[in-house]
């Protein structure tokens, strides 16, 4: 094989080598999977949360930052974990700043921090809601997001090219789903990909929001009872989970729109 030959093969298993790519909430669910499928395809991925090890989540869960890029690294990608609690601007500011230190550059930013809040998960009229968590709540769904593009943005500004990821839910705007945190926070999320879109367009840079089906997140398989292997034992409590999808294929779909010439 040629040396020409060569280099082609190793461009096609890894389209996004020399890519750099920041994924806000690396810890669990679709942002792991990004992580993991943007790693996968060859580009540098700094995994940041804030669950490491000796520090969990705040939702009592084991999953870590530090996993998420052992992952990576295991499956021969290169990845770093940063503790960054993207609601604190000094800290997301911080972590650009180190970027730009370390890579020069950044192609691609994944907002997928605080997807899972288990205070999004309950159903209850509105009338009826304790909205004492509404503030917080929202401010680590939404506002951190905001926080964390605006000081994205100007790196990829840099090189007039990159991709903004806001990682949300449902396939329309604005849904009533009977929980108004969910409502709101999925709702502020497909906002700021529009505006971030419009803002940017001129500085050739894109912005998209993306809405994965049924996951099958850590969160879910524990409440089922299996492992990722055993997933489809869970069809007999529930048919509808047959239809679910692993997070690695969310992080794929992305992966994938990554690799376009003009991202």
């Amino acid at each position: 094989m040629s040396r020409r030959s060569t280099r082609s093969s190793a461009a096609a298993e890894k389209p996004l080598s020399g890519r750099v790519a920041v994924v806000a909430g690396a810890t669990r669910g679709a942002g792991r999977g990004i992580a993991r499928a943007l790693g996968e395809a060859g580009a540098v991925v700094y995994c940041t949360g804030r669950s490491v090890r000796g520090e969990p989540s705040p939702y009592a869960r084991p999953e870590t930052i530090e996993e998420t890029a052992e992952m990576i690294v295991a499956a021969g990608g290169t990845a770093i974990a940063v503790r960054v609690d993207h609601t604190d601007e000094p800290q997301v500011e911080a972590l650009f700043a180190r970027v730009q230190r370390e890579q020069k550059r950044l192609d691609v930013l994944v907002n997928s921090a605080a997807g899972e809040d288990p205070r999004m998960g309950g159903w209850e009229q509105f009338w009826k809601s304790d909205l004492s968590y509404l503030p917080e709540g929202l401010r680590h769904a939404v506002v951190s997001h905001l926080i964390t593009a605006k000081h994205g943005a100007p790196l990829m500004m840099k090189k007039r090219r990159g991709l903004i990821v806001e990682v949300t839910e449902g396939d329309f705007l604005v849904s009533g789903s009977g929980n108004i945190m969910r409502d709101l926070s999925k709702a502020g999320q497909k906002s700021l990909a529009m505006s971030f879109a419009d803002a940017l367009r001129s500085h050739g840079i894109a912005s998209v929001a993306i809405t994965p089906g049924f996951l099958r997140s850590e969160m879910m398989l524990q409440h089922f009872g299996v492992t990722e292997a055993t997933w489809r034992d869970a069809g007999k409590k529930d048919p509808h989970f047959l239809q679910s999808e692993s997070p690695l294929f969310v992080g794929r779909a992305f992966a994938a729109l990554a690799q376009d010439p003009d991202v």
